[in-house]
C-alpha cells in the first residue's frame, strides 16, 4: 500500500510540474509584463477636403459626411418666438458636456493626437504649425473638445487650395468612425451642443462671405455602440445664429442676430423635437 501511494504521489507531482512549465512558457520573465499591442500612429493632413477624406478613409473603420442637401428631404425644425428673459434663463441653466481642455489628449506645442481603437489620429496643431504641401496650399487643425458620455472628440480642419475651406470633425473614439458636419460656407461649422441626455447633437454654420445664410443640424444619437444620423434642420436668408442652448431632452433655444447692425437680435425656442418624426 505504501508502494501504491508513493506511486501516486509521483504522478500527481509529474503533472503538476507540467502544468507549471506549459504556464511559464507564457509568463514573461525578471518580472515583465505583457503588454497589449499598440495602435499605430498615423499622421492626418491633406490641402484638399476629398483628399482629407480619402486619407481618413485609409486609416479609421468609417468617414461619414452629413452635408447639408442630405437634410432636403427631413423634417424642418420648427420655431416659435420667446422673450430675451426667457432664453437668457435657458442659456444660463444649460451646461455644455463638451471639455474643451487641450489635456484630455497627448500633446506637444505643434501636434495632438486623438486615440481611437484602430489608430491615433496625428494632426498638426494651429495655424502658426500649418504644412505646406508642395504647391497645392496648407492644412492645419484645431482640438475643439471631448464628450466624455459619448467617447467624442471635436475637431475643427482648415485648408487652403485656391480656395480656403473647413471641416468640422466629430471623431468616435470607440468605433474608429469619422463624422464630418460640412458647412454651408467656406469654414468649419460653428458650435455643436449635445442634449442633456445625448440624445441629439445640434449644430449650427452661417455664411456671410456672400449673402447672409444660417444653417442649423440636428442629428439623433441611438443604439449601442452609437449611431448617428441626420434627423432634421432649419435654414434662414435673413437671421444668423449668435448662440443656442438646449432647454431639456427634446427642445433647445436659439438666439439669432438680424439686421446688417449687429445689435439686433431675436429668441426663439423649437417645439417637442419628438413631433418631428410623427
Amino acid at each position: 500500500m505504501r508502494h501504491k501511494n508513493a506511486w501516486f504521489f509521483l504522478v500527481h507531482l509529474l503533472l503538476v510540474s507540467m502544468a507549471w512549465l506549459e504556464g511559464s512558457k507564457n509568463t514573461p520573465a525578471n518580472g515583465q509584463t505583457i503588454q497589449a499591442q499598440a495602435v499605430p500612429e498615423k499622421r492626418v493632413g491633406n490641402a484638399t477636403p476629398g483628399a482629407l477624406f480619402s486619407a481618413l478613409e485609409k486609416i479609421v473603420d468609417h468617414v461619414i459626411g452629413f452635408y447639408v442637401p442630405g437634410y432636403d428631404n427631413l423634417p424642418t425644425i420648427i420655431l416659435e418666438e420667446i422673450t430675451q428673459a426667457e432664453f437668457e434663463r435657458y442659456q444660463k441653466s444649460y451646461r455644455p458636456q463638451m471639455d474643451p481642455s487641450l489635456s484630455r489628449v497627448r500633446h506637444t506645442e505643434t501636434t495632438f493626437t486623438i486615440p481611437t481603437a484602430k489608430a491615433s489620429l496625428v494632426f498638426n496643431r494651429d495655424r502658426a504649425n500649418r504644412i505646406y504641401e508642395d504647391q497645392i496650399g496648407y492644412y492645419y487643425a484645431e482640438y475643439t473638445g471631448y464628450y466624455a458620455d459619448l467617447g467624442l472628440y471635436a475637431v475643427g480642419v482648415n485648408g487652403s487650395a485656391a480656395i480656403e475651406w473647413g471641416e468640422s470633425l466629430l471623431i468616435d473614439s470607440d468605433t474608429s468612425t469619422v463624422y464630418a458636419l460640412a458647412p454651408i460656407g467656406d469654414g468649419p461649422s460653428g458650435a455643436h451642443l449635445v442634449s442633456p441626455g445625448n440624445t441629439y447633437l445640434a449644430y449650427y454654420d452661417n455664411q456671410v462671405v456672400s449673402s447672409p445664410e444660417t444653417f442649423i443640424g440636428l442629428i439623433r444619437i441611438s443604439g449601442s455602440p452609437r449611431h448617428y444620423q441626420q434627423y432634421a434642420s432649419f435654414r434662414s436668408a435673413s437671421h444668423l445664429v449668435e448662440s443656442l442652448a438646449w432647454i431639456d431632452e427634446h427642445a433647445f433655444s436659439v438666439k439669432f442676430k438680424i439686421g446688417r447692425s449687429g445689435n439686433d437680435f431675436k429668441y426663439f425656442k423649437t417645439k417637442d423635437l419628438r413631433d418631428l418624426s410623427k
